[in-house]
This record gives C-alpha cells, sequence and structure tokens, in this order.
C-alpha cells in the first residue's frame, strides 16, 4: 500500500495544526511555566508571592489554591484601572497566574505584561492538575475560619457537658429498636402457632 503524497502532506498539517494549538499560547504568553509543587513549595516557605486564580467566581467558590485571589479573566482590565496607582509597587512580585487548564491564563498574562507586571508565569496544567497531584484546595470561608481558631476554643471545652446526655441516647434507642425486633420474633412465633393449629 503506497500513500499518496497529498495525504502524507494532509497529515504532516494535521499533526502541525495540533501541535500548534497546544504550544502556541505558551509562545505568545513569553513567561515561564510552573509546576502545582513548584507553586505550592513557594506559599509554604512563604515567599512574598501572588497566586492569581482567573477562573469565573463560581469556579472559584467550588475550590481554590489556599490564598489564592481571584481575579476573572474578564474582569482583569477594569480591575488594573483600579489600582493603577500602586501597580508600579507591584511591578516586581512573583505572581503565578492560573485557570482550570492553561487557556485562560496565557491571555490573562498578556494582559498583566502590558500592564507593566515583570515577575509574572503560568502555572502548568492549572487547577485541574494541582487537583490531580492532591495539593491543598480551599473553599470560601475556610480561610476565615482558620483566622477564627482562637475564638472557636471556648465552645469546644463545653462540648463535652453537652454531648454526655447524647452519648446516652444511642443506648436507649438500641433498647428500643430491641423492642420491635422481640415484637416481630413474637409476631411469628404466633403466626407459626396458627398455621401448626389449622392443619
Amino acid at each position: 500500500m503506497e500513500l499518496q503524497p497529498d495525504l502524507l502532506l494532509t497529515i504532516f498539517m494535521v499533526a502541525l495544526a495540533f501541535a500548534a494549538a497546544k504550544y502556541l499560547p505558551r509562545l505568545m504568553a513569553g513567561v515561564p511555566f510552573v509546576d502545582p509543587s513548584a507553586v505550592k513549595a513557594r506559599l509554604d516557605s512563604e515567599e512574598d508571592v501572588v497566586v492569581v486564580d482567573v477562573r469565573t467566581e463560581g469556579e472559584f467558590m467550588g475550590g481554590h489554591i489556599p490564598g489564592a485571589v481571584n481575579m476573572p479573566l474578564g474582569h482583569i482590565p477594569m480591575r488594573l484601572r483600579e489600582i493603577k496607582d500602586d501597580l508600579a509597587a507591584l511591578k516586581d512580585i512573583p505572581v503565578v497566574v492560573h485557570c482550570r487548564t492553561e487557556n485562560r491564563s496565557t491571555r490573562a498574562v498578556r494582559v498583566l505584561k502590558r500592564s507593566g507586571l515583570a515577575n509574572l508565569s503560568v502555572m502548568n496544567g492549572g487547577f485541574r492538575r494541582w487537583q490531580k497531584e492532591n495539593l491543598p484546595v480551599a473553599f470560601p470561608g475556610m480561610e476565615a475560619e482558620a483566622d477564627d481558631e482562637p475564638e472557636t476554643e471556648a465552645p469546644e471545652t463545653e462540648a463535652p457537658e453537652t454531648e454526655a446526655p447524647k452519648a446516652e441516647a444511642p443506648e436507649e434507642e438500641s433498647s428500643d429498636t430491641a423492642a420491635p425486633e422481640t415484637q416481630a420474633a413474637e409476631i411469628d412465633t404466633k403466626r407459626d402457632a396458627k398455621s401448626a393449629n389449622d392443619s
């Protein structure tokens, strides 16, 4: 079976189109790509790094990287106008941008770069890869709860007093549940006895 030159050229062009679709956004972003584990290491070391999540607010509410700032892609120009006076101070702070995969984050990085931010990178594989690597995920309110821990310690000392009656309740319930079982056994015995008498 001989392959036609036109067919080979078509296969080559399709393969080239797929490669371009995957790697062209990376080339156009013009910033380094970092792995999620490297982002986590930077956060754990308390390095001065800002993680910007460009997913929608709904996606962000469904789980996000702890400490990330939500700035949906469509809101970036407006948010940059709001902080334009502070941009010079933020110019060299490391910013890691991510979305669900990598598509929106590469576009966001181009906008942020034009605004004057210089130390930008994109997280490889986005939030999907972060989750795939089983890295920690925060949900709205988790950060606030962590900050409130000292205030919630006092109610925990009261918990044993209120739990003592609850511990007794299951025992009573188990004795109540035994009664219907006993009643069912008695009904079966009576039914067996009645069928024996009818025979």
